[in-house]
């Protein structure tokens, strides 16, 4: 009779298919676990951007409301001691918070002020080396602005630069020959990095004529200012200068005119559109928590004093 059992040999490959059979078994369950855990965190993400970004319209929504009632005051001026002014506190969500803050765009330095009808605006100009220098940036980072907002393929000066230069770079790119509407934008242009920057950004604003009161120039709102930016508006302006205007008009909640300016800057300054006590666009940057999801949102607001109307003129929205 011949023995019925199977030989060591045939056992043994039978018991290595079943282990396999278990592991892909096992790595098939697993992986549709896994594929059903990622498609839920998706669905959560979706959710929570989509609820984020509602909360940030309505921020935005909150923030035009306030400025337009700011416009309505009888006082035809902006200043730092304003409600429009003040951070918002943290607002309790239903499943987490929300932070936002508005800040005066004009109370920084345009870049675009440089240029302006087809030529050079020296003031302006001046006033943007000047900031460099206050920052301890090189000065030539100017030429390299100009050159890019400029409407030809010339280069305007030593430190400029064209499509020549900027097509040779990796990637490859052209000269703008237009203006700025990002000062994100400064980190395409010849001379700039991440560093400078950084170090520039928070005293500059890139706002294109016909924006901010419809004319072709924004001027600097004084009671806004920061005192390196009053500091770069004139050559004769000392930081004595810059602190004392601070904080005179924290004590009188604005200037009303500009005669605080008078023997301090040049007449030119003064008889042009350079400086000015109210401003119209702003800056609103809101954060929203929910849970592990922060959403963010910030927003360009033009404000209309003439029409009562609020124009979002950029947003961007940021997920971190």
């Amino acid at each position: 009779m011949k023995n019925a059992r199977l030989p060591k040999r045939q056992r043994g490959v039978a018991l290595i298919t079943a282990i396999l059979v278990v592991a892909l078994a096992t790595l098939l369950a697993a992986d549709m676990v896994w594929n059903q855990y990622l498609q839920m965190r998706r669905t959560e993400s979706m959710l929570a951007m989509e609820q984020g970004r509602m909360y940030a319209l309505g921020a935005e929504s909150w923030a035009m409301d306030i400025m337009l009632e700011d416009r309505e005051s009888p006082d035809d001026i902006d200043h730092l001691l304003e409600i429009w002014a003040q951070d918002l506190p943290p607002l309790e969500l239903d499943e987490g918070s929300l932070i936002g803050a508005i800040e005066d765009m004009q109370g920084r330095l345009n870049i675009n002020n440089i240029y302006r009808n087809g030529q050079v605006d020296q003031i302006a100009y001046d006033q943007l080396t000047r900031l460099l220098e206050v920052l301890g940036l090189d000065v030539q980072l100017a030429e390299a602005v100009l050159d890019w907002i400029d409407l030809d393929q010339d280069v305007c000066c030593a430190a400029g630069a064209e499509d020549d230069t900027y097509t040779a770079r990796t990637p490859a790119h052209r000269a703008a020959n237009r203006y700025i509407t990002s000062t994100s934008e400064l980190l395409a242009i010849e001379g700039f990095d991440n560093d400078t920057y950084r170090a520039l950004e928070p005293y500059i604003a890139a706002l294109p004529p016909g924006w901010c009161g419809g004319g072709e120039f924004t001027p600097v709102n004084i009671n806004t200012a920061s005192d390196k930016v009053l500091l770069a508006l004139d050559a004769n302006i000392t930081e004595a200068n810059t602190d004392q205007w601070i904080a005179e008009r924290e004590e009188i909640d604005g200037y009303r005119d500009l005669s605080a300016f008078d023997g301090a800057v040049s007449q030119d300054l003064l008889d042009g559109e350079y400086l000015s006590l109210n401003s119209e666009c702003f800056g609103v940057t809101a954060v929203i928590s929910i849970g592990s999801f922060r959403y963010s949102m910030y927003s360009l607001l033009d404000r209309d004093g003439k029409a009562g109307t609020i124009v979002a003129r950029i947003r961007y929205f940021g997920v971190y």
